[in-house]
């Protein structure tokens, strides 16, 4: 496992390792948890690696892959790269998403604060926050409340807004 992560991190695109004795040993004792019906331990084994920009693709077998073989998993190695480079376009999408989601929740709380005229509309903008965060699949949000703690050391002045009981 270990000459794997080092030939991943060196200049070469693809390589063979030769894995036997101790080596085959610590390969199938990282794999079980993985891969639970990898029981038998062989003798020898071949994992012919092509690596891509996020990884490697193994294949192994119990003698040396032909030419042949190693240039099919080149080739898969490219096309999956791809298929990685995509992964890693919509993760990040997907977080852009959620940040615009975050900053629309947090403008209409905005938007209700500013446009209180009252002290006592602060309610409104306790229930506004609670309905945000519940848009924001916050699922264990029960209650939201604003404390204000100006009057007295001992004491708060408090406006909440809970989950309504059909969404609970």
């Amino acid at each position: 496992m270990r000459e794997m992560i080092k030939k991943y991190q060196g200049p070469l695109k693809q390589y063979t390792i030769e894995a036997s004795g101790d080596k085959i040993k610590e390969f199938y004792k990282v794999l079980q948890p993985l891969v639970p019906e990898a029981k038998n331990v062989p003798k020898q084994e071949f994992y012919h690696c092509a690596d891509f920009s996020g990884g490697t693709l193994l294949l192994s077998s119990m003698q040396e892959p032909s030419s042949e073989s190693k240039d099919l998993l080149m080739r898969s190695a490219s096309v999956f790269d791809l298929a990685y480079r995509r992964l890693l376009d919509l993760k990040k999408a997907e977080a852009q998403a959620r940040e615009a989601q975050i900053e629309v929740a947090l403008e209409r709380v905005r938007a209700k604060a500013m446009a209180m005229q009252k002290p006592d509309e602060l309610k409104g903008v306790a229930l506004e926050l609670r309905q945000q965060l519940g848009t924001l699949e916050q699922e264990d949000l029960e209650t939201c409340a604003i404390h204000l703690y100006e009057e007295s050391p001992d004491y708060f002045i408090s406006w909440a807004a809970m989950r309504s009981p059909k969404s609970a």
